[in-house]
């Protein structure tokens, strides 16, 4: 999902004892990945790029540090790529691909931040920095295994 707003503690408990039914305040878009893979595609400004990919470190030591298995499984099956070639306006095209996804996980951005740096408003700062270095919005898709060319 994502959120144009940090989420307090207390609201992410919430989100993971109740689940989201899809139109609570300040969501702008709920990213479950249920079909087995998930992809997102995000455009950055070209002089935001650091601040995207520090952040996006960020988010990938929360995961890992995570006491909680699911966030541990979560980092395993996430990777970040971003393409060569400048976009218009010198845009930089990042894709991020989770595969495998894991089942009714909460891939929000703010809500993994906010776990995993609860005080001093680090996960604000760095949730700041996420929104800001974006220049377009973000694409998702679930994906549907056709054809392993590994088996």
């Amino acid at each position: 999902s994502y959120w144009n707003t940090v989420l307090a503690l207390e609201d992410i408990q919430n989100i993971f004892n109740n689940g989201l039914i899809g139109d609570e305040p300040g969501l702008v878009t709920y990213y479950n990945f249920n079909e087995g893979a998930g992809f997102i595609q995000a455009v950055i400004e070209g002089d935001k790029t650091d601040d995207f990919e520090n952040v996006m470190q960020k988010v990938k030591e929360a995961l890992q540090n995570s006491e909680n298995s699911t966030r541990q499984q979560q980092a395993e099956g996430w990777k970040i790529y971003r393409t060569d070639v400048p976009q218009q306006g010198g845009n930089v095209l990042y894709f991020m691909v989770i595969d495998p996804a894991v089942r009714d996980a909460n891939y929000t951005i703010s809500t993994i931040l906010s776990e995993g740096y609860p005080s001093g408003g680090e996960a604000q700062s760095l949730y700041g920095m996420f929104s800001g270095s974006f220049a377009g919005g973000m694409a998702r898709m679930n994906m549907q295994l056709v054809n392993d060319f590994s088996n």
